[in-house]
């Protein structure tokens, strides 16, 4: 297997899209409050989801954690 090396680039463009997606995903939360069933049938709203789950796992393959507050902070900034 061909050897693979993640760049600094990489993993700055998976946080900054990670925390544009969060963002929205909150969101869209506070604006239904505390209607998750309403969430769940909304197709943009999964997509960011959807985004999030997927890049939450990359990021924990590459050490770090979705709950830092470095990304806790980039979250915030996308608001």
């Amino acid at each position: 297997m061909k050897d693979m090396t993640i760049t600094a680039n990489a993993i700055e463009n998976l946080l900054d899209s990670y925390a544009d997606h969060k963002a929205m995903m909150k969101t869209y939360e506070e604006e239904v409050e505390s209607d998750i069933d309403k969430l769940e049938n909304d197709e943009e709203y999964m997509y960011h989801r959807g985004f999030c789950e997927s890049s939450e796992r990359w990021i924990r393959c590459i050490g770090l954690s979705p709950e830092s507050p470095m990304v806790e902070k980039m979250i915030q900034e996308h608001m």
